[in-house]
């Protein structure tokens, strides 16, 4: 038995598989592990409803997969955007969150016929995408919750590493409105995904964000955010 596990550690250390799965592609955050890995290890050294660690979470894939392996999880991270990415990838929509589809198929409406608010440029873009990024920016500022608007925004980053990773032209504004479209669908079965797996290991919906603590914090420092939402 020793030997089967150590070579399926083996394995998950070594594979070559890309990062895919839940809600890990939300954005792709720098030296990330493999979820294959992270997984296995949570398998084997922990026991449902056991608290996984990570003291440098980045892109949260050990949260991720402990949830989804029916552990409680605690992350802590001094970068921000690493709370903000972990939250966002750990946070259940619910159904008042079907408003997101509807939003997005306004935005969709609108510009088919272009119809748009005319609205301040986001500076430092290249200038065929400032109008569409802005628009888009402003368009979420309109949703009611919060986490609806931190979903989108999110969508944005993920939309943001597509337009100029390893790009030789700039995308135009309808190939990065429609990226973006595709992304924030995406997502949003990712979440579900991702809610459904913690269902079959005993964590529900409900549940998710209570067996869940992020920390934006020092090792050793002083807590600047913390947050179960």
């Amino acid at each position: 038995m020793e030997s089967q596990a150590g070579d399926a550690l083996l394995d998950a250390i070594i594979t070559k598989d890309p990062v895919s799965g839940y809600t890990h592609n939300f954005y792709r955050y720098p030296a990330r592990f493999s979820p294959l890995f992270v997984r296995e290890v949570i398998r084997q050294y922990s026991r449902p409803h056991h608290m996984v660690l990570d003291p440098f979470m980045g892109g949260g894939t050990a949260i991720i997969e402990a949830l989804a392996m029916g552990r409680a999880a605690v992350g802590v991270d001094l970068n921000s955007l690493a709370h903000f990415v972990t939250t966002v990838k750990t946070t259940p929509l619910s159904i008042h969150d079907i408003l997101l589809r509807e939003w997005l198929k306004d935005l969709q409406t609108m510009r088919r016929r272009g119809v748009s608010e005319i609205i301040q440029p986001v500076r430092n873009l290249p200038r065929p995408v400032q109008g569409v990024w802005a628009d888009l920016m402003e368009q979420a500022d309109w949703l009611p919750l919060e986490r609806q608007r931190h979903f989108v925004r999110c969508a944005l980053l993920k939309t943001g590493q597509w337009a100029i990773d390893c790009k030789n032209s700039i995308p135009s504004a309808r190939e990065t409105f429609n990226q973006f479209a595709e992304n924030l669908t995406e997502m949003m079965q990712g979440v579900e995904d991702f809610v459904q797996s913690c269902g079959r290991h005993g964590i529900t919906k409900g549940e998710i964000r209570r067996n869940r603590l992020l920390f934006c914090r020092s090792a050793t420092g002083r807590v600047l955010a913390l947050g179960r939402t």
